[in-house]
């Protein structure tokens, strides 16, 4: 393997094959001993698809940016919300009726003193 990490000159002595041998039993034991805490390939599709339906962080971001952008838009009454458009529109019609009830009685006075 020319050129990587594992280039080194060969052994000269048993006692550095020896040495060789020991770290290499170690990190096998290591290895070995991490293997009943490692997730299987089925834990890691039941994991998938258990977190299927929530959003990423990229998603959240873009859900708080989007709405701290019509956060900003009502703040500057560019946007008003439905409820603050369907009271207007009540109020309107209120004072419309209210007049043309007031007209209504009005006139109906007024057609009585002419009798």
């Amino acid at each position: 393997m020319s050129g990587t990490e594992f280039d080194r000159p060969p052994a000269k002595s048993i006692e550095t094959l020896d040495l060789h041998l020991l770290y290499l039993q170690r990190q096998v034991a290591k290895l070995v001993d991490a293997m009943p805490h490692m997730a299987t390939k089925a834990d890691i599709d039941n994991l998938a698809r258990r977190l299927e339906g929530y959003a990423t962080q990229d998603e959240v971001r873009s859900i708080r940016l989007d709405l701290e952008e019509v956060r900003q838009q009502i703040e500057r009454g560019t946007v008003q919300s439905t409820v603050e458009r369907w009271g207007n529109i009540a109020q309107r019609l209120a004072a419309i009726i209210a007049f043309g009830t007031g007209a209504v009685y009005f006139l109906h006075g007024l057609m009585e003193k002419l009798k």
